[in-house]
């Protein structure tokens, strides 16, 4: 019964809206991806000159272009020759291409821009662990800005264990703070935070012109940016931080834990909001100990949050990293890597962080082929974790992160459309 219940709450929506949620093939698109990345000096909460690279995917006419490749900031910075290589993995767009033109206005007259997604991302985390959502999106008609929230990213992390290895500073922290450079504090996370998403929708105009319709924005998000998206709708009396009035809808992708989610003010939020989130998303030990279920936290908040326009969505057996929709291709790049060369410190890191996440793993929801193509990371998935990859045995759960991605985006594209009036 549980499962008839919450798959037909996850019908209900679609039909209400006009989605398709079974399939995980990309929507016929309107527009070509294009893809560039931007660079804003956004401060932090300690007075300190943060670092913060936007990634930008926005609609283009044009077909011809160099397919976008995506990585770690990180990515060949030199560490310690003949002891550590620098980080060399990558992965390749789904159709993005670098650098295209923004598609023009239409004729007429009445083309006021494309409406605004701003994308925060989990903690620890990159824009680009969502990339074939975000593309997706963007191929819709929107334009989606995410910024890479310096002080808790995964190139923060990556930083950290770097040093700690060699018992010496090989790299310092973006913002040039004392290590460690991934930061417990919650309070500087989401302050940080919301500066970035404030300092993104300065620049946009700048960026874009009146290509980005600035009266039409949304938020998207995934488990702390899912709290930033919460902040930035309803203000924060904890951290003292006041609602931001250019986002008109918020959209969470599972969410904080309970005491994180409610350091925001959700009886203030007011705007349309859309929470989705799995039935098997929980966090577990050694982060959350004991273990939580996020979704039960993605529930309270949905009940406080105030706006009479607001809806959950359920997917059956989706864990929290189930809406990583790049995590895949990123594991399967950094794990191949990683097996190949015992110096690579970097790309196993990214690996084993992913193998032995808290919050779900890439058995859960990657596909066999990409454990085995273009290279077989099954041994390293077996030395990390014990499991054995077999094609009967992955996804675990029987839902691939793929699938779900394109849920997401049939769910985003209809809400923010509708919220927005927005006019294909």
């Amino acid at each position: 019964m549980l499962r008839k219940s919450i798959l037909a709450r996850l019908i209900g929506w679609a039909l209400l809206f006009g989605t398709s949620v079974a399939m995980g093939q990309p929507p016929q698109s309107f527009y070509t991806v294009g893809h560039t990345v931007f660079h804003l000096d956004v401060i932090g909460n300690h007075g300190e000159h943060r670092p913060v690279q936007v990634q930008v995917w926005y609609p283009s006419h044009q077909h011809e272009g160099e397919t976008a490749v995506y990585t770690s900031a990180l990515h060949g910075v030199p560490l310690i020759p003949g002891t550590y290589d620098a980080l060399s993995w990558t992965v390749t767009a789904e159709s993005a291409k670098e650098n295209l033109r923004i598609a023009p206005p239409k004729a007429g007259g009445t083309d006021h821009g494309f409406p605004v997604i701003v994308f925060s991302h989990g903690s620890v985390d990159l824009p680009i662990d969502y990339y074939i959502t975000l593309e997706r999106i963007a191929a819709q008609g929107f334009i989606v800005a995410a910024p890479a929230h310096v002080n808790n990213t995964s190139d923060d992390a990556r930083i950290d264990y770097v040093n700690v290895a060699a018992n010496r500073t090989v790299l310092r922290c973006f913002d040039s703070l004392p290590s460690p450079c991934s930061r417990t504090s919650v309070l500087d996370s989401i302050v940080d935070r919301a500066r970035d998403i404030g300092a993104v929708l300065d620049a946009l105009p700048a960026w874009f012109g009146e290509r980005a319709d600035m009266n039409r924005v949304g938020m998207l998000a995934h488990s702390r940016g899912t709290v930033t998206a919460f902040v930035e709708a309803g203000g924060s009396a904890t951290w003292g931080i006041s609602p931001e009035p250019r986002i008109k809808a918020i959209m969470g992708l599972s969410s904080g834990t309970p005491s994180v989610n409610l350091t925001a003010d959700l009886a203030n939020i007011e705007i349309p909001t859309v929470l989705v989130d799995g039935t098997l998303s929980s966090c577990n030990p050694p982060l959350c100990n004991p273990p939580i279920s996020l979704l039960a936290a993605t529930e309270q908040a949905f009940a406080a949050i105030a706006s009479q326009d607001k809806q959950l969505v359920v997917v059956q057996d989706a864990v929290h990293r189930t809406f990583n929709s790049g995590l895949c291709a990123q594991t399967q790049s950094s794990g191949a890597i990683a097996e190949a060369d015992p110096r690579a410190i970097l790309d196993f890191k990214t690996a084993k962080d992913a193998l032995t996440s808290s919050t779900g793993l890439p058995m859960d929801f990657c596909t066999y082929s990409e454990f085995t193509s273009p290279n077989d990371i099954r041994p390293i998935t077996f030395a990390l974790t014990g499991f054995q990859v077999t094609p009967a045995n992955v996804p675990r759960t029987g839902l691939t992160s793929l699938a779900v991605s394109q849920q997401v985006t049939d769910i985003a594209v209809s809400f923010f459309n509708r919220v927005l009036d927005v006019v294909p």
